[in-house]
């Protein structure tokens, strides 16, 4: 049987995404923050189980976590609007629930993924809306 992350890891991990959203709902985040998040995201698409065209949340989560981005580049505050809050937020719950049941092997699977992303974002893991379109009409 497989076995699960231990019950203080995954209050620890949970409270750091936690965490890192509500600074930047604050308006102290940093790049830090928008990274945490970001991996949330993409750790979250990693192990989700769903149809390969129910990628809505993290596409979605991602774009925000991209104009939060745009946003510190230009110099303001990457504060997240309320509705791109809302899109990180469904995520982390995602997350929050992956990690309340899944097992520890495929939880280091997913980071394996993570950490084979190039800098830079050269080989991204998440399908465009344009890709997530063409792969449903096929």
């Amino acid at each position: 049987m497989p076995l699960p992350l231990p019950a203080a890891q995954v209050r620890g991990i949970s409270l750091k995404n936690h965490l890192a959203l509500a600074v930047l709902r604050d308006g102290r985040g940093t790049i830090e923050q928008l990274a945490t998040l970001l991996n949330v995201v993409f750790v979250a698409y990693f192990l989700h189980d769903c149809r390969p065209d129910d990628i809505t949340p993290y596409t979605d989560a991602e774009a925000a976590l991209n104009r939060c981005t745009r946003r510190a580049e230009r110099g303001e505050p990457p504060t997240p609007n309320a509705g791109e809050a809302a899109l990180l937020e469904r995520v982390i719950a995602i997350h929050d629930a992956q990690l309340a049941s899944v097992p520890t092997h495929r939880y280091l699977t997913a980071w394996e993924q993570l950490q084979r992303i190039p800098a830079g974002g050269v080989a991204w893991p998440l399908p465009t809306a344009t890709d997530a379109q063409s792969h449903h009409a096929v």
